[in-house]
């Protein structure tokens, strides 16, 4: 009995490392690093005070694509199980001001396909070019027995920095500030234990398997043109149940729904029967993250000016709960 009997080619994970390495050499953004292939990735941390981090303080994630990743393998969109995860990772960190400066993933599987896997990095790879931040490593478990035959999950950490004096968060947000929504792409890679629920076994519609957008970077260069003191990533919990996290206690807003057009995925989702209140409480309904800024009108325009839909939905008001109408 030997270890690919059970049911684990250490043989051909080992012949991955290379091509994997091909993948993270995209994302460097150091000359100093250590190669993929050994136990830990690094990153100088003098690289920050060379960048002006004054008192620079780590910002961390770590998420997977979620359950969507199951319609994903079954499309054979690997690249996007990748990305996803990525997204999902990077666009927290940002919430903070911090800039995404490393990513480490893990794939799980049940049997390893080598060109999967190596899809799989290449998304993530791609999104971190996207994020502008390093893949300096990772995991390929090979788990028989655990997860379903053919089955594979993806997840991932992502580590920022910001210099902790300019951090964005609800300390920073004011009465009467502007509430901006920048579009999504769609669903994003929540809520899917739902969508694949009233899916059943039918086939995915258009837009349904779309990549979750990536906003790091964008965010952060909006940052250099009007102040945003607060951010809020529109995952699981819908618009309301996130935005609360970037206000301060005592502070709520209402939204206006009818001020950006609704996704077409979204109104297929409802033709599907479900409630507008579960839609509201579960899914970004075409907004994939808002910012918290004095200057909202500007904002848009800036965002407008990097490619970006966006738009003002509301204000910060004070002793009002979060109200979408």
């Amino acid at each position: 009995m030997s270890y690919r009997d059970a049911g684990v080619d250490q043989d051909a994970a080992d012949k991955l490392i290379s091509r994997y390495a091909a993948e993270a050499a995209r994302t460097r953004v150091v000359s100093h690093h250590v190669e993929l292939g050994g136990f830990a990735g690094m990153f100088p941390l003098e690289d920050l005070l060379a960048r002006g981090y004054k008192r620079p303080a780590l910002a961390l994630s770590t998420d997977t694509t979620g359950t969507k990743i199951d319609l994903l393998r079954r499309a054979g969109l690997h690249r996007t199980a990748g990305w996803d995860c990525v997204a999902m990772n990077v666009d927290d960190v940002v919430c903070s001001g911090a800039e995404p400066l490393l990513f480490v993933d893990c794939i799980a599987t049940e049997r390893l396909d080598p060109d999967e896997a190596v899809a799989i990095v290449g998304g993530v790879a791609d999104a971190c070019v996207e994020a502008g931040c390093e893949l300096v490593g990772g995991e390929t478990a090979q788990l028989p027995g655990l997860l379903s035959p053919g089955a594979y999950e993806v997840m991932g950490t992502c580590v920022g920095v910001v210099d902790l004096d300019k951090a964005w968060g609800p300390q920073r947000v004011h009465v009467g500030d502007d509430i901006v929504g920048l579009a999504s792409n769609g669903v994003h890679s929540n809520g899917f234990s739902l969508v694949r629920r009233v899916l059943g076994d039918d086939d995915p519609p258009p837009g349904l398997l779309a990549e979750t957008a990536i906003y790091a970077r964008k965010l952060l260069a909006l940052g250099d043109e009007v102040d945003v003191r607060a951010a809020a990533h529109v995952t699981g919990g819908g618009i309301a149940d996130n935005l609360a996290r970037a206000l301060p206690e005592g502070c709520g807003a209402t939204i206006d729904v009818s001020g950006w057009e609704r996704p077409g995925i979204f109104k297929w989702l409802a033709t599907r029967g479900i409630a507008e209140d579960e839609m509201r409480a579960t899914f970004n309904l075409g907004v994939g993250m808002i910012v918290v800024t004095p200057a909202g009108a500007r904002a848009v325009e800036a965002l407008g000016d990097m490619g970006v839909s966006s738009w003002v939905i509301g204000e910060v008001e004070a002793g009002h709960p979060i109200e979408l109408v």
